[in-house]
């Protein structure tokens, strides 16, 4: 697995598990040099995973 893959990884499950971007995720982003784009899609897959759990 790659950084960048790993990175955005990360940052899904964080969004999944918070419900939201915390800054331990844009610490991940920045630092893995991620595009507003990718960010952008990993937050949305955890944002569904997130609901997904809420409606449980």
């Amino acid at each position: 697995m790659s950084t960048k893959s790993f990175a955005l990884l990360c940052i899904r499950q964080d969004v999944a598990r918070h419900g939201h971007l915390t800054p331990e995720g844009m610490r991940i982003y920045r630092d893995c040099k991620l595009t507003a784009r990718e960010l952008s899609q990993a937050t949305s897959q955890g944002l569904e995973l997130y609901q997904q759990w809420r409606r449980k």
